[in-house]
């Protein structure tokens, strides 16, 4: 099981919030552990998919011009999948979609 937070991650063209900033080719690339217990409660994932969505909808909110990459390893890639409403219930680290990343947001989402 990955570290808490570190099961899925948002990295980020502009972010005003996050930290771990680098240049590449003229752009700021950023990441985000996304707060989430990764443990086996079932819980775990629904934290993590709450927490996703809204760090990347007040980010795509404050950065209109900001793209993202959503990672996730095991629970993390169940947290990102639930993020783009795809459900993960029944997965043995699953949960139901409790939030969804907003419509208008997904196409800035590049992975």
């Amino acid at each position: 099981m990955s570290p808490a937070g570190w099961g899925s991650s948002s990295a980020t063209r502009c972010s005003p919030r996050s930290g771990g900033g680098r240049r590449a080719a003229g752009t700021t690339l950023t990441s985000h552990p996304v707060d989430h217990p990764a443990s086996v409660s079932p819980t775990s994932p629904t934290a993590g998919n709450r927490a996703l969505v809204s760090h990347v909808s007040e980010q795509a909110q404050a950065c209109p011009d900001q793209r993202f990459v959503l990672v996730g390893y095991s629970q993390g890639a169940n947290v990102v999948g639930n993020s783009l409403g795809i459900g993960s219930a029944g997965a043995s680290a699953g949960a139901p979609v409790v939030a969804a990343i907003p419509a208008a947001v997904q196409p800035r989402v590049a992975a």
